[in-house]
C-alpha cells in the first residue's frame, strides 16, 4: 500500500506564528443579563484568583493529522505532534506555537470515531463488525479499555456530558437515526427522543440533564449540494423546544456554563442566548478571515471558562486531488468580552478574533489538516 512519508517533528525550539489579532465591537438587542454577566464573571476569574491564578494560562492544543492518517499508523507508526498554540494578552503579543507529543494514543487516532471527555481525561470511541458498533471508553493513551454497549447499527456521532458521566450519541439503523444516552457508570443506555424528522449531531445543552440535536424536519429537501434547513432543538424535562429554526446550520456547540450557544452558518459565526434564543452577537467570515469565502465551521471546542471558542474552517467548494485551499492550516479563537449594558438591557459584546496560521507545521501539505483537541492551562514561564 502507498503511504505518504510523514513529517519529521524533531524541533524542540519555539516556532515563531504568524498572527492576526482583530477586534470587533457589536451593539446587540436586548440580551438575557445571565448570557451577558457571564463572559463579564470569567474575566473576573481570571483576574481575581490571587497569584496560583495568574501564573496559569490558557493553551489551545492542536492535533496536526493526516487525512491518510489510517494507512500510514497501520503500517509505519508513525503519528504527528501536537501544536501547542500560547494566545497573548493582547494585540501586541504575538502567538507562538509549541511541538509537544500527542495528548491521543497512536491506537485512537486510528479509530473510526471518537470523542474526547471536556476535561481531556477520557476518550469515547467505536469499533465497527458486521453492523454492529461496539462502544468504548479508556484513557488518552489507549489504556483502561472498557467496553460499555454493542449497539445493532452504527454509531455516528459521540459527545460527552460537562461532568463525564454521560455519552450522547446517534444508532444509524433502516435510514434512521435514534438518539441514544448512555450513563458511563452503571452502562445504561436509553433512547432520548422521538423526532419526525432526521437526527443530526446530538450534544449537551450544559442546562441541568437538556440534550439538543440538529433536527431536519420531515419534508425538507436538500438546497441543491447543500443539506436542509436545520432546526437547533433542545430536549429537557418540559418537553422539546425550538431554540433555532431553519437555518443553514454547519457545525454548533454550548458552552460549557450553558448560557451561550455558537453556530456555524453559510456566511457568518453567530452567538445566541441559549435560554432565549435571541442572538446576540454575529461575524461574517469575512470578517474573521478574508480567506474565509466559501467556508464553514463543522467543530467547535469552548475554553473551560465560557470566554473563548476555537475553531477551523472547512471549504465547502470541491478541490482538486493534493490542493491546499486557504483556510485549511489556519486555527481561529474568539475570545468573548462583554463590553457595557445599556439601561434598555442591550449590551455590546467584544470580540478577539486570534488568527493562528500553522501552514509551516503543516509543512504546506494537503495531506495534514490541524484538528483542535482542547484548551489547556498550564504555568506561565
Amino acid at each position: 500500500m502507498q503511504t505518504t512519508q510523514r513529517p519529521a517533528f524533531a524541533l524542540s525550539v519555539f516556532v515563531a506564528v504568524a498572527t492576526s489579532v482583530v477586534t470587533c465591537v457589536v451593539t446587540c438587542g436586548v440580551v438575557n443579563s445571565v448570557a451577558g454577566r457571564a463572559c463579564a464573571q470569567a474575566t473576573a476569574i481570571e483576574v481575581d484568583q490571587g497569584e496560583k491564578q495568574r501564573a496559569l494560562h490558557h493553551v489551545l492544543r492542536v492535533s496536526i493529522e493526516s487525512e491518510s492518517r489510517f494507512a500510514q499508523a497501520a503500517e509505519d507508526g508513525e503519528i504527528a505532534q501536537d501544536a501547542l498554540c500560547f494566545l497573548g494578552n493582547g494585540a501586541d503579543q504575538a502567538s507562538r506555537i509549541e511541538r509537544a507529543s500527542p495528548h491521543i494514543g497512536r491506537r485512537l487516532l486510528v479509530s473510526y470515531l471518537r470523542s474526547l471527555s471536556p476535561d481531556g481525561k477520557l476518550v469515547a470511541f467505536t469499533k465497527q463488525a458486521d453492523g454492529k458498533s461496539e462502544l468504548y471508553s479508556c484513557l488518552p493513551d489507549g489504556s483502561g479499555e472498557t467496553r460499555l454497549r454493542i449497539e445493532d447499527g452504527r454509531v455516528t456521532s459521540l459527545s460527552w456530558s460537562q461532568d463525564r458521566k454521560r455519552i450522547v450519541y446517534l444508532v444509524d439503523r433502516d435510514g434512521r437515526s435514534r438518539l441514544r444516552c448512555i450513563d458511563v457508570a452503571t452502562k445504561i443506555a436509553r433512547d432520548c427522543v422521538d423526532y419526525e424528522g432526521q437526527v443530526r449531531e446530538p450534544r449537551f445543552a450544559n442546562r441541568g440533564d437538556a440534550l439538543a440535536f440538529l433536527g431536519e424536519a420531515k419534508g425538507r429537501e436538500r438546497r441543491g449540494k447543500l443539506p436542509p434547513l436545520r432546526d437547533i432543538v433542545v430536549v429537557d424535562e418540559n418537553g422539546q423546544r425550538v431554540l433555532c429554526a431553519e437555518k443553514s446550520i454547519w457545525g454548533y456547540e454550548f458552552s460549557p456554563d450553558g448560557n451561550l450557544l455558537v453556530l456555524s452558518t453559510d456566511g457568518a459565526i453567530e452567538f445566541y442566548d441559549a435560554a432565549s434564543g435571541r442572538r446576540v452577537l454575529a461575524l461574517p467570515n469575512k470578517d474573521i478571515s478574508k480567506s474565509a469565502f466559501a467556508h464553514a465551521t463543522h467543530r467547535f471546542v469552548w475554553r473551560a471558562d465560557s470566554g473563548a471558542v476555537a475553531f477551523g474552517f472547512g471549504f465547502l467548494g470541491g478541490r482538486m486531488a493534493g490542493t491546499v485551499v486557504p483556510g485549511d492550516h489556519d486555527v481561529y479563537v474568539l475570545e468573548l468580552e462583554t463590553v457595557a449594558e445599556q439601561e434598555d438591557g442591550a449590551a455590546r459584546l467584544r470580540a478577539t478574533i486570534h488568527e493562528i496560521k500553522l501552514g509551516e507545521v503543516c509543512e504546506s501539505s494537503a495531506e495534514l489538516r490541524p484538528a483542535i483537541v482542547r484548551f489547556e492551562r498550564r504555568r506561565r514561564e
